[in-house]
């Protein structure tokens, strides 16, 4: 629990302000996790990385844009849908701010089309509203 509890710490450190305290946590969860293959919270740690170094400079954006594509990629691999649904969110969001949004459009939908319950959640619901509003 140990990289959860580290990530936790980072968001912590970003809603106060202090992204790079952020980072340092981020950045040893992962390093907690790569010793422990198989752990599913690792797409979601390396899509936390990625809004991290977002917050610090919109020049990480390539980065970044490596990061929320490699959080997908484990989120696959692993059939952890929710974190998915974060890391297609996470690259929508900037993709939009990039002007391609119709690419990031479709991360969302495919990874939103995977679900079959929980659609009161917070992440379907605003999900919902952004594919029907194309």
């Amino acid at each position: 629990f140990w990289p959860m509890l580290l990530s936790l710490r980072a968001v912590t450190a970003m809603m106060a302000g202090n992204p790079y305290e952020g980072l340092k946590y981020v950045e040893e969860a992962i390093d907690i996790i790569g010793e422990q293959s198989g752990n599913p919270i690792l797409a979601d740690t390396y899509r936390l990385k990625g809004e991290i170094l977002l917050m610090i400079s919109a020049e990480n954006a390539i980065e970044v844009e490596a990061l929320f594509r490699l959080a997908i990629h484990i989120s696959k691999k692993k059939k952890t849908k929710m974190f998915e649904l974060r890391a297609a969110m996470s690259l929508y969001r900037l993709l939009t701010n990039q002007g391609r949004s119709d690419e990031g459009r479709e991360f969302l939908n495919e990874a939103y089309n995977k679900f079959t319950e929980g659609f009161a959640s917070i992440e379907l619901m605003e999900t919902k509203r952004i594919l029907e509003s194309s």
